[in-house]
């Protein structure tokens, strides 16, 4: 019986590098069911049908055998059937559901009247539509199986300290994590924001409040100690972090890179980075180094002054970027075309304009 639900449940026409895989979760799902032939064939063959109807394809349905197999022991038209349809009745795309339910497959062992439908009431009243829940679920299924006791005192908290309730909808939208966090760990991270002289009011409160929830205390020290090495003070670091707090964010060895080109090969000093931190962002060899570049030639003509901020230029689209800073100087700076044509060739630029 058990190779028979084998085929029947989980077909084995598959290819190659996924074999291994299946196989294997697959497996684990069937010596359960040997062990204690809790499920029929006839369920199994329901389960993976319902499953399927709502786009779930085989490697999900094997994730979910592997991960979660007692769910395959219960009656999928009782009990998994009404969650998959509530899913969909507050927003969620039936594209999305699979998704939604790998990022979370506990979603299908939870209870809908005592977990789901409270913590949608409560979303839904700092959300304006069910368009938005679901995409709140789209970046965090696990929200509806967090414990209210933990959101709500955190959403209070940012109300307590000024933020507007427009604020508060756009962090559980765009951050949902951080709202989950601990309620200290939260609170941590409200306090630090307030002590660095980020106003409540403003929007880049609550992406501060982000990043500081996301961030370990190591990892901000680690990421403190690279710009420092570059010569800025903490004031400094902490005025870029209020400029842009996802500077924070950015991985060590991306700062160092971004850091070293521009004091070192541009020769600017490290303030002009921290007034633009977005800087950083960008990438190196596609769109800092080639930029640079043309810049620099400018200056050592005469063509244009020292720049302030980098992020004038390093913002602008190709064309635009190419249409005042190369084609204005062709003419009287040949060789502009020469470092646009080298960085063209390995596909830094993009060289349309150029034709």
């Amino acid at each position: 019986m058990c190779t028979l639900l084998f085929r029947t449940v989980f077909p084995i026409h598959r290819q190659l590098d996924d074999s291994c895989f299946y196989k294997s979760s697959v497996g684990i799902f069937l010596r359960n069911l040997s062990a204690s032939s809790v499920i029929e064939q006839e369920k199994a063959e329901r389960f993976r049908t319902l499953l399927e109807n709502y786009e779930f394809n085989d490697t999900q349905i094997s994730r979910l055998a592997k991960e979660t197999p007692n769910i395959f022991s219960c009656n999928p038209q009782n009990i998994i059937l009404p969650k998959l349809k509530f899913f969909l009745s507050i927003g969620v795309l039936s594209s999305d559901l699979p998704k939604v339910i790998m990022g979370n497959p506990a979603l299908l062992g939870g209870s809908i009247e005592k977990q789901f439908i409270p913590c949608y009431n409560f979303l839904k009243t700092l959300v304006d539509s069910d368009e938005n829940i679901a995409r709140i679920l789209k970046r965090s299924p696990r929200i509806l199986s967090c414990n209210l006791k933990v959101m709500e005192p955190n959403v209070e908290l940012l109300g307590e300290a000024g933020v507007p309730e427009s604020f508060i909808s756009y962090m559980l939208i765009h951050f949902p994590h951080s709202v989950q966090m601990k309620c200290d760990k939260f609170k941590r991270s409200v306090d630090k924001t307030i002590q660095m002289g980020f106003d409540p009011s403003r929007m880049m409160f609550i992406r501060a409040v982000h990043v500081l929830c996301e961030i370990s205390d190591q990892a901000w020290e680690n990421k403190i100690k690279v710009y420092r090495r570059f010569g800025l003070s903490d004031t400094e670091i902490v005025s870029a972090f209020r400029s842009h707090p996802l500077c924070m964010r950015l991985s060590e060895e991306k700062i160092t890179r971004g850091m070293e080109f521009y004091v070192n090969e541009m020769s600017w000093s490290p303030a002009i980075v921290a007034r633009s931190p977005v800087a950083l962002f960008y990438n190196l060899e596609r769109r800092i180094i080639p930029r640079c570049r043309v810049i620099k030639i400018l200056m050592d003509k005469g063509f244009v002054k020292e720049y302030s901020t980098v992020i004038s230029f390093l913002s602008m689209t190709d064309p635009q970027f190419l249409t005042k800073f190369v084609l204005n100087y062709k003419n009287d700076l040949p060789e502009i075309m020469d470092v646009i044509m080298l960085d063209r060739s390995r596909r830094i630029i993009v060289g349309s304009c150029l034709k």
